[in-house]
């Protein structure tokens, strides 16, 4: 799909001892906070199991996030691939890009700008 290659799945399968299963048919995921939701609507999700824990993974492709505030509802949408284009541009780490994309309301002019500016 857009992630995860089927053989970088059967080699983790093979070196760790684990069983990994992509999951299919998932048309969405929020998660719900005091002050924002986080929607997922396209995604590749794997069940990996080791012994008796399960755990799941989620590689989103678009995630929106609506915040909520005392002036109402403000949606940002943060697409998986304005991210690695600012990281391309930037060199800056996901989680500094994400940040800033949001602080611009997803304007990936500004937020090039902005990160560039701070180096």
């Amino acid at each position: 799909m857009f992630g995860i290659k089927p053989g970088d799945i059967k080699r983790l399968k093979k070196q760790l001892g684990i069983d990994i299963n992509e999951i299919q048919g998932v048309e969405k995921i929020i998660f719900e906070f005091k002050d924002r939701k986080l929607i997922i609507t396209k995604m590749q999700i794997f069940e990996i199991k080791a012994g008796q824990q399960k755990i799941y993974q989620i590689v989103p492709e678009s995630v929106q996030e609506i915040k909520e505030e005392s002036s109402g509802i403000e949606t940002v949408e943060i697409k998986e691939e304005d991210v690695k284009f600012i990281i391309q541009q930037t060199g800056k780490s996901e989680e500094e890009v994400i940040r800033i994309l949001k602080e611009e309301k997803g304007d990936v002019a500004k937020t090039i700008l902005r990160l560039l500016g701070s180096s």
